[in-house]
């Protein structure tokens, strides 16, 4: 079945090298031949479709009519109605025109896109976006990786929605979890709205690439939107690709859970299925930029935000992981050791691991909130007293507690973690320098020589800023803990004590 909806049942991968449409006949090429020759300036599909040439002298219809298209949006619809959707051609006065030599050559359901012209000057700058159909770079019949199918992928599936989408994005790759189903992020990714949204997400696999891409897509997706009913992806199995929808449900038991609605499934070792994937590409980049505007009008929350943090690090979270990636070497290899030998601390981030290659770690992503009542304030600085009185212990300092680095613990609501260990030192390192901001650390951090009592003024400070209603018990914890002389500070253990009094 091609190009058509799948049933409720997994959409069966089963290919064959053996079936590949090459399309190698004499009249192919010497029609693609003839079109690269009229447009042999010409860049990339994407520089095709960014071209300043609106403005020539020559009546160029297949650009005026990209115009038009790329100024259209989609109303967002039921999930149930996106195959409909997608599978829509042109309407008869907006195909696009091609030369009657490739009119011939595309197939049979070449008329819900194009239109035949006897003009060559009409033509000229639709002529990457056939070859697309016609010719793509195909994987050598012996490719067996994922490796070797990426340049096809991205040729089939991105190149047409470049056409497409007249804005910016930011389109990501994650190259370090090639067959890996552990990785932290989907495969493709592109990011919207100056790179907040992931609006677009893929799983790929190659012919023999262990991993189900469907189960991949979910596991990876933290579903975090209130106004956006669903989010387009695909998934590929060598020459197979099929979008799909991710969305929300309720299932009979009254809980919530994230489906992956299969809408199309192309098989693009044939033309016909490549042409009905250059349409899907077509109104999903209509309906990409509706998306975009509910985002930015309901101000949705970011299932997988892109933070750019001190020094140049990169914060990336998906689905039940942060990835954190480190400007340089030297410092992702102190981070990660910081990591490593705190792995048996309590209530501190935790480290699930390392990607040596792309100088990243990759942690548990836990839930971003801070204590609203005086009970949870207390429980919360309990967790923290007894990760600092482990990490002082053996001979470690955090040196920037607050409360962006405090979250509560993802699968115990009851529980606080201390999180982001950047900072973090040996206690015997206490001369190295640091960027954080003097107001909201200990004074002695300024001045150059200090130890564990820098995490203590820490705890002081979260008093200080609780925004809660303090009584004398902890008013007196807060004063005792921020005394400006480290040395008359009490120890870890001797505020978890007071709090557990």
């Amino acid at each position: 079945m091609h190009g058509s909806t799948s049933t409720s049942s997994r959409i069966a991968f089963e290919f064959s090298f053996g079936s590949m449409d090459r399309r190698d006949d004499d009249a192919v090429r010497s029609s693609l031949l003839a079109l690269r020759q009229r447009d042999n300036s010409a860049g990339p599909l994407a520089n095709v479709a960014g071209s300043s040439d609106f403005g020539a002298t020559t009546v160029d219809k297949a650009l005026s009519i990209r115009k038009v298209i790329v100024e259209q949006t989609l109303e967002l619809c039921e999930v149930d109605e996106l195959p409909g959707l997608l599978r829509t051609g042109l309407e008869e006065g907006l195909r696009f025109p091609v030369i009657y030599e490739m009119w011939n050559s595309l197939p049979m359901n070449r008329d819900k896109l194009f239109k035949r012209s006897f003009h060559p000057e009409e033509c000229d700058k639709i002529c990457k976006l056939v070859n697309l159909i016609l010719e793509p770079p195909m994987p050598a019949p012996t490719a067996d990786t994922e490796e070797s199918f990426r340049h096809f992928w991205d040729t089939v599936i991105e190149e047409p929605l470049r056409f497409f989408y007249e804005g910016p994005w930011l389109a990501e790759r994650n190259r370090s979890s090639v067959g890996a189903a552990n990785g932290c992020r989907p495969d493709k990714v592109v990011r919207f709205c100056f790179h907040r949204y992931a609006l677009w997400r893929g799983e790929e696999k190659g012919p023999t690439t262990p991993g189900d891409p469907r189960d991949e897509l979910l596991s990876k997706l933290d579903w975090t939107h209130k106004h956006l009913p669903f989010l387009m992806a695909y998934y590929t199995r060598a020459c197979l690709v099929v979008f799909c929808a991710l969305h929300m449900v309720v299932n009979p038991s009254g809980e919530s859970q994230i489906i992956c609605k299969e809408l199309i499934l192309f098989d693009t070792s044939r033309a016909a299925d490549r042409l009905e994937l250059v349409i899907a590409c077509m109104n999903l980049a209509k309906l990409l930029k509706t998306m975009e505007l509910v985002c930015l009008r309901e101000n949705e929350e970011s299932d997988m935000p892109l933070i750019r943090g001190r020094s140049g690090k990169i914060i990336r979270p998906c689905g039940n992981t942060v990835e954190k990636k480190y400007p340089d070497a030297a410092l992702y290899m102190r981070v990660a050791a910081v990591y490593e030998a705190t792995s048996s601390c309590p209530n501190v981030e935790r480290l699930l691991h390392r990607r040596y290659l792309e100088s990243a770690i990759v942690v548990k992503k836990e839930v971003v909130a801070k204590p609203n009542n005086y009970g949870q304030l207390i429980a919360c600085l309990e967790c923290l007293c007894e990760a600092l009185q482990w990490l002082h212990r053996e001979g470690f300092m955090h040196r920037d507690i607050r409360w962006d680095n405090v979250l509560r613990d993802r699968d115990n609501a009851e529980k606080w973690v201390l999180v982001d260990l950047d900072e973090a030192i040996r206690t015997k390192d206490c001369f190295e320098s640091h960027d954080l901001a003097a107001n909201s650390h200990a004074p002695e951090m300024t001045i150059g020589s200090h130890d564990t009592m820098v995490d203590i003024w820490g705890i002081g400070y979260l008093l200080k800023t609780s925004h809660i209603i303090l009584d004398a018990k902890l008013q007196g914890l807060m004063e005792k803990c921020l005394y400006q002389d480290p040395n008359h500070r009490p120890t870890a253990t001797k505020c978890l004590e007071f709090l557990r009094a």
